[in-house]
């Protein structure tokens, strides 16, 4: 009994090494061979998968998932781990450094191309990002780190706007196209914000139109420092909204005049009125708020529509003992004049060359709010309708 089972187990033994020793996994020190030949791994492989002699031959099959099976692979996910992905028909490889995963060998469809960078429109607290379209995407993802998986749909747009920023400071941001294949490589944008303010030095401003500003445009504001108002500010010396400073007292161009507002509302309106005027009366008990305050949305932090105190200085200490006329005003730094006034009723302009009023940040009453008015025969602070569009001179603290 014994002799049997001592060769049953020799015998047992025997066809378990006779099967291994044709069995076509060949593990070696450098790596393992999958093939029916025999052969050895490469010595560079770890693995090595031959189908030499394979009839009729075979291929690998990569593990494959929807999208949202990849998604809810738990972390950490080793770097260059890779699937094939059956809802993009693209094999991915996971980017640890990006936390993203990057398709690649899609199948039935083109990966989509990135694209290239535009030219930026800088200020000194924005950036105006923008980039060339690519044709046959679905839209463009944008981020401010080259992460894809962190990353905002823009839509099918070609340009970002980004504020609050720094002046004199280098930025780098990235855009990606996508489509249902998946996205492209990341292209990197860079631009640095505009030199720092320094009053006294002309600064630019990009306004786009939209809930403040009627138009889009690019404005280059000159500044001065003065005491008029009854300490040292800075005030911007051309209206808000002009493309340039008023070249006579009565100059009556639309460059020089700039927009007009209601008060205490944010839209501006350039002559026409654009857009249409639809507010024809206001009656409420509101100073203009901060939050309202077309100086500072639109120029930025720190400057703001000037007090009814503030403009009471600024006329009495004008050159010549104070302000007497439009001419007195024109002639002192700030060089304001007669840009004129949108009718109530219907936004119709009014005036423009005889007359201009400013508005300060303190009504009067539920329907008045103060102003600064100047003609050819006075110069005063005045309270009248608020739904008037009235002209805007910003001051900075």
């Amino acid at each position: 009994m014994k002799i049997k089972l001592k060769l049953t187990i020799r015998i047992l033994f025997t066809l378990i090494t006779f099967y291994f020793s044709f069995f076509t996994f060949h593990s070696f020190s450098q790596g393992i061979g999958i093939n029916i030949t025999g052969d050895s791994s490469n010595s560079k492989a770890l693995l090595d998968i031959d189908a030499k002699n394979m009839s009729p031959k075979a291929g690998l099959l990569i593990p494959r998932m929807t999208t949202a099976e990849r998604d809810a692979i738990t972390t950490p996910i080793p770097e260059s781990l890779l699937i094939y992905n059956t809802d993009t028909k693209c094999y991915e490889g996971y980017n640890a450094t990006t936390a993203t995963w990057v398709g690649f060998g899609c199948i039935g469809c083109t990966l989509p191309t990135a694209p290239s960078a535009g030219t930026n429109t800088p200020s000194q607290t924005e950036i105006i990002w923008n980039w060339n379209a690519v044709s046959g995407v679905t839209a463009y993802k944008w981020n401010t780190t080259n992460n894809y998986g962190t990353a905002t749909d823009v839509g099918a747009v070609t340009s970002k706007t980004e504020t609050s920023l720094s002046c004199n400071t280098a930025y780098t941001r990235y855009i990606w196209t996508y489509n249902n294949c998946g996205n492209s490589t990341a292209t990197a944008l860079t631009q640095t914000t505009s030199s720092c303010f320094s009053c006294g030095s002309p600064f630019s401003v990009t306004h786009t139109s939209g809930a403040v500003a009627p138009e889009t445009k690019t404005v280059s504001y000159g500044t001065v420092t003065t005491s008029l108002s009854g300490a040292s500010k800075c005030w911007i010396t051309q209206n808000l909204g002009s493309t340039n400073q008023a070249t006579s007292a009565t100059d009556a161009s639309d460059a020089a005049a700039g927009w007009y507002w209601q008060f205490n509302r944010k839209q501006g309106y350039k002559v026409g009125p654009t857009p249409a005027w639809t507010v024809t009366s206001i009656n409420e008990n509101s100073d203009w708020l901060a939050d309202n305050d077309p100086c500072t949305i639109e120029l930025g932090s720190g400057w703001r529509i000037p007090t009814q105190t503030e403009w009471t200085n600024t006329d009495a200490n004008g050159q010549s003992g104070g302000w007497d006329n439009y001419n007195e005003a024109f002639a002192d730094v700030l060089k304001l004049h007669a840009a004129g006034v949108l009718d109530v009723s219907n936004g119709a302009l009014c005036s423009r060359g005889s007359m201009g009023g400013y508005w300060s940040s303190k009504q009067d009453n539920n329907t008045y709010a103060w102003y600064f008015y100047i003609d050819t025969n006075y110069s005063y602070l005045d309270s009248f309708g608020k739904a008037y569009g009235r002209l805007l001179r910003c001051i900075k603290d």
